[in-house]
């Protein structure tokens, strides 16, 4: 299943590729009674989408009456990763990630004309509490996007905060040591700092779940 026109496309492309034809089902996971169309399936993902439906109880629902007993990998990306704080994968914005959806809405006008595309970003706990109450046994693995070299993603974070405070009309005075003043965003001067402001807990990027 897949949503827009030229990614039913691609889909279907790749199934010719490989000698398969009408086995494209192009619908919406909010639809109600999908499984009476495509039926069930032994395997389904979701890799990083969940993250743009608005209505992810009606989605989980959905994916777990369209999974027969076997697997369901959903990778759900992390908002508090140092990696997704300095640059999210969406917009390429600092610290979107971290406010609320509204915030974020106009946060994005700022710099961009197109539309906002991003729901809500949950935290791992309300996914597995959700899936585990539509009787879904869960098992979260080892990132498939792992955060490393801190020091690169913190000075890229350092370089991110004044140049966003000076598109926005910041200017370091002739006695400023060039540094745009601390506080009101998330750049900070150390780790444990950055962390304590911005609610970094967990540095992976996203959260395979099986």
């Amino acid at each position: 299943m897949a949503a827009g026109e030229t990614a039913v496309a691609l889909s279907e492309a790749n199934c010719l590729d490989h000698g398969l034809k009408d086995c494209i089902y192009p619908c919406s996971i909010l639809d109600d009674g999908l499984t009476s169309r495509p039926g069930t399936f032994d395997l389904i993902t979701c890799m990083d989408v969940i993250e743009h439906v608005l209505d992810v109880p009606q989605t989980l629902r959905s994916l777990a009456e369209l999974l027969n007993p076997g697997g369901l990998l959903l990778e759900i990306p992390n908002r508090g990763s140092l990696a997704f704080v300095a640059s999210d994968g969406h917009f390429n914005l600092s610290g979107i990630t971290l406010l609320d959806r509204d915030d974020a809405i106009r946060y994005h006008e700022t710099f961009f004309s197109f539309p906002h595309d991003v729901g809500y970003y949950h935290p791992l706990e309300y996914y597995l509490r959700s899936l585990e109450q539509l009787g879904l046994c869960c098992q979260v693995e080892p990132s498939l996007h792992p955060a490393h070299r801190l020091r690169e993603r913190m000075a890229g974070l350092g370089r991110a905060y004044p140049a966003y405070l000076m598109r926005h009309g910041w200017r370091p005075g002739p006695s400023s040591s060039g540094r745009p003043p601390l506080g009101s965003g998330t750049a900070s001067r150390s780790t444990a700092g950055s962390r304590r402001r911005s609610g970094i807990t967990d540095p992976r990027r996203s959260w395979p779940v099986w």
